[in-house]
């Protein structure tokens, strides 16, 4: 009778010991997919910058205008964005956040040559 109480006992505490093992293991699964699915680089410039308008306001640093577009192109996130005729310029008071960031260069209109690059940093 002893033999198997004793037997019964360890049956059951391996099987507590497998629970707690799988609880631990499916809650680090769902907060490593968790982690990785907060959200991808959209990718936004390539299509902004096939509308005239918008590489218009870039050209004419027009910060309001293009403060608009990139509105309408990334809700939902923060963002902020600096325009400069340097390769050198870098963006000041991101958030301690993942943020990305795209980048694009306008060289000027059809009679004149005069370069500007726009960088938009963004987040959630």
């Amino acid at each position: 009778m002893v033999r198997g109480r004793n037997a019964f006992m360890r049956t059951l505490e391996a099987i507590i010991a497998m629970a707690i093992t799988m609880v631990f293991v499916g809650m680090f699964i769902a907060q490593n997919n968790a982690a990785k699915s907060v959200f991808e680089n959209e990718n936004i410039l390539p299509e902004l910058m096939k509308e005239h308008d918008f590489k218009q306001c870039i050209l004419l640093e027009n910060s309001t205008c293009i403060n608009a577009t990139l509105s309408r192109a990334l809700r939902g996130y923060g963002f902020t964005m600096n325009i400069s005729r340097s390769t050198d310029s870098r963006a000041q008071g991101l958030p301690e956040k993942r943020v990305f960031s795209e980048s694009s260069m306008i060289s000027g209109n059809s009679t004149l040559y005069d370069p500007r690059i726009i960088r938009v940093y963004y987040w959630r």
